[in-house]
Parts: structure tokens; C-alpha cells; sequence
């Protein structure tokens, strides 16, 4: 990670999986944010979605590591926005994130992490 970083992180469920997982697009929709983990697809889970600082070394900051209390992601054509509620330091805080270009993603299913 990129040190004193800001992350937004999320954890689609999607309907079917992607046909080729080396080359993952995520289709086009508007993804709610699951907060109870229910499983429905096309949502992103509170257990694996969140907001994340890390310090000067790169590292996360457990203070800094908060779930969101409520969001959406809306993927266009080659354009990602997502935007959340969350709360840190009890001071509710929207953010607004809107990415273009290559975002092709990993298949971190099989990943092993020590």
C-alpha cells in the first residue's frame, strides 16, 4: 500500500460469475451496500467493505479501518462511482469516489495470505 493512503475498499456479490476471472469487467448496475451480509447479489458486503487510512510505513491504521453505515457503487461504461456514509471519530462523513479508465481486477479467490 501507498503510504499515509486513503482506501475505499468493497466486496461485490455479483449475480454470475465473471467468464474470464484474468480479465474481470464488472457489469453495469447500481451495487447496494449489504450491511446485514444477507447474500442477495449485486450488492457489496459489510464484512469485506470498508474505508481505510494507512500510516507514513504503509500500514493500516486500525482506528482507521470503519465500515460504512450506508452506500452505493454504479458502474457505467468504464466509470466506477461510489458513494458512502460512514462515521469516524462520531462525525458522519459522505464520501464521493468516481474512478475512470483500466480497472480490470484480480481474482483474489484463490489468493493465500500469511
Amino acid at each position: 500500500t501507498t503510504p499515509n493512503a486513503y482506501y475505499d475498499i468493497v466486496d461485490l456479490d455479483l449475480d454470475t460469475p465473471p467468464a474470464d476471472m484474468n480479465n474481470i469487467v464488472l457489469p453495469n448496475g447500481v451495487y447496494e451496500y449489504d450491511i446485514t451480509n444477507s447474500g442477495f447479489m449485486n450488492t457489496f458486503t459489510h464484512s469485506y467493505s470498508w474505508y481505510r487510512i494507512v500510516d507514513e510505513s504503509g500500514f493500516p491504521m486500525p482506528e482507521y479501518e470503519v465500515h460504512y453505515d450506508k452506500g452505493t457503487l454504479t458502474v457505467e461504461d468504464g466509470k466506477v462511482t461510489l458513494e458512502v456514509t460512514l462515521t469516524i471519530d462520531a462525525r458522519q462523513e459522505n464520501h464521493k469516489v468516481v474512478y475512470e479508465g483500466d480497472w480490470s481486477l484480480l481474482d483474489c479467490t484463490n489468493e493465500v495470505y500469511e
